[in-house]
């Protein structure tokens, strides 16, 4: 494997672009693929007691809290929701925790599309809201607590180029007349029913399209991500396809730097890298050849079938010139006759009366259309 190097993060740690673009680690002698975006590489950032503080950084970033909202503590809640129903499925989240002011917060993660991922999310929403918000015996329902869920995603979810959105509990009307759905514009009915928790929805790969794009109006100077967003800046931590130059920018702000060494340690925790692979069940180059190579062949077979539509296409087409072309071939074979069969008739016309006037008279047609018939002049 020819990898470049790119970038020191410190005298240990290096980081190197592969052949397949995306950011790899030495530390020391060993080789690691990074992607904080693993289950287990998140769970070591965020969910124990010395990540807490960077778990409750990150909420408050990613929910953009002002100062005066931003959450001050947090308490780790039990993942595990186990259904009342024997038959029911059983549900993992990745990060749930209880605010300072009796929110949840949940946030999941997802390397890689899942087909049903959005149904997925609002599952574990509505579990949320069902095992833990509802209120305790005796209360009455203005303690439900709000919950609100956090999808972190490296695959395109929807079809325009925006990042991030959330999914808010919204009245909707019906126009009486063609029956659409007619949303709520004033915004103060959308902050409303903010309290009734929501779904944010965060599409890591769309953010990196984003710093592309920011790469190039700034000629490739990237000091443009020290003044990103801290959400953003966020984003461009979990983006697999972060490049190294920009994760060193990031790395020297104090902020990040503390997850940075955090995931040195990280790193350091495994003897070899094989044994790193095998434990996170990680994205291997291998898995990277085989999804590749599936690609391929789905591309390659879309092809074919495209190929044999167009051919399809092509053989209709021909078929249809060759009926109008035999089609043609008749209509000037009948006009022909036709033209014959009238000349003949204006010739026996002609032999009887002996004058083209006489055929005109008889016809009642023009002398020069007698002439034409009959190749006068």
């Amino acid at each position: 494997m020819n990898n470049k190097i790119i970038k020191k993060i410190n005298d240990e740690v290096t980081l190197e672009r592969s052949d397949q673009g995306l950011v790899n680690i030495h530390v020391k002698d060993k080789f690691y693929q990074r992607n904080p975006m693993y289950d287990r590489q998140f769970k070591y950032f965020f969910c124990n007691e010395e990540g807490k503080k960077y778990a409750l950084r990150l909420i408050n970033d990613l929910l953009m809290k002002r100062d005066e909202e931003r959450f001050v503590s947090i308490e780790f809640v039990n993942t595990e929701f186990q259904s009342n129903d024997p038959k029911g499925k059983r549900c993992i989240v990745d990060f749930l925790v209880k605010t300072n002011s009796g929110e949840f917060v949940h946030i999941e993660v997802q390397l890689r599309l899942h087909k049903f991922i959005m149904e997925r999310i609002f599952a574990y929403w509505h579990l949320i809201n069902a095992n833990l918000a509802k209120p305790q015996k005796g209360e009455d329902y203005s303690r439900c607590s709000k919950v609100v869920s956090i999808l972190l995603s490296d695959d395109d979810l929807f079809i325009d180029q925006k990042y991030y959105r959330s999914f808010f509990l919204l009245p909707v009307t019906k126009d009486p007349i063609t029956y659409e759905d007619i949303l709520p514009t004033d915004p103060s009915i959308i902050q409303e029913c903010a309290k009734f928790g929501y779904v944010s929805v965060f599409e890591v790969n769309k953010f990196h399209d984003y710093m592309l794009k920011l790469s190039k109006e700034h000629d490739g100077d990237q000091s443009y991500i020290k003044a990103l967003k801290r959400f953003e800046q966020w984003l461009l931590f979990f983006s697999p396809k972060s490049t190294p130059e920009e994760l060193a920018i990031l790395a020297q702000d104090e902020y990040f730097m503390p997850l940075f060494k955090k995931e040195n340690d990280y790193y350091n925790s495994y003897t070899d890298d094989a044994a790193y692979f095998q434990e996170i069940g990680a994205y291997t180059i291998e898995d990277y050849k085989r999804d590749t190579e599936r690609e391929i062949a789905l591309l390659k077979k879309k092809l074919e079938e495209n190929d044999k539509i167009r051919q399809e296409e092509l053989k209709k087409s021909q078929e249809v010139i060759q009926n109008y072309e035999k089609n043609d071939k008749m209509r000037q074979e009948e006009l022909k006759k036709s033209q014959e069969e009238m000349k003949t008739t204006y010739q026996n016309i002609y032999n009887k009366f002996g004058s083209i006037e006489g055929v005109a008279d008889c016809l009642k047609v023009s002398l020069d259309h007698v002439k034409k018939i009959l190749n006068l002049k």
